[in-house]
């Protein structure tokens, strides 16, 4: 736990080998890794503060059915909040979960984790995730791709886009470029999960030294100063 990247890199494998099943749905092939054992242990990476909010017994509950975690993206995260100083990372989680089928179903979660600093070593203050949907992604709206995202939220809703809009990939790291009328330029980055779809993550703007420096635009409230006029 002397970094960060380390409380989280040592949390997951912990509870890589941690099973919690419930009654009505298995693998159908029995008992997996350590079954509960590694649940306690896990629990000692939370924060005092967090351990006050979220007992024992609820952290354990919300692993019902969870029989296999694997940690497949980390990346640390500027805070969306102006002058803020968390600890913020960026997770992708591949995940066993059992059926009543007797067959293992693979499900993938993506979320931010954040962390405090007590003592020596760092502990998890709070965690969010959400589930990555399958068939939504191919076959509904604008929100899944990055160009598009900003072609809507960017362009029409702020009229800040003057001209194209250049996307760039690194992996699952996507970028999308693009000037306003007064030729200033920016990016937006994205990650992309397993199912394609692409997360928004932060916004950067080059400033006067040209180095790109974050900021912090909300399209939705551009969507909101139309709605009132």
């Amino acid at each position: 736990m002397k970094s960060p990247e380390d409380t989280i890199i040592n949390y997951f494998s912990v509870l890589r080998e941690a099973a919690n099943p419930t009654e009505d749905t298995n693998t159908g092939c029995g008992s997996l890794g350590d079954t509960k054992g590694p649940y306690p242990v896990a629990y000692n990476f939370l924060s005092s503060s967090y351990k006050l909010k979220y007992s024992y017994n609820e952290y354990l509950k919300s692993f019902e059915n969870k029989l296999h975690i694997n940690l497949i993206k980390l990346n640390k995260v500027d805070s969306e909040e102006e002058e803020s100083s968390e600890l913020k990372y960026f997770v992708e989680l591949e995940v066993i979960e059992g059926s009543k089928e007797k067959l293992g179903l693979f499900a993938y979660y993506y979320g931010y984790i954040y962390l405090e600093k007590e003592g020596h070593t760092y502990k998890i203050k709070d965690m969010e995730y959400l589930g990555e949907n399958y068939l939504c992604a191919p076959y509904h709206g604008w929100k899944y791709d990055a160009k598009s995202f900003i072609e809507i939220e960017y362009r029409d809703w702020c009229s800040l886009v003057d001209g194209n809009i250049e996307i760039t990939q690194d992996g699952y790291k996507k970028k999308a470029y693009f000037k306003d009328k007064n030729k200033n330029e920016y990016y937006v980055l994205f990650y992309q999960l397993t199912n394609g779809v692409d997360i928004k993550i932060a916004d950067y703007k080059n400033n006067k030294n040209n180095k790109w420096e974050l900021i912090h635009i909300y399209p939705e409230k551009c969507l909101d100063k139309k709605k009132n006029r």
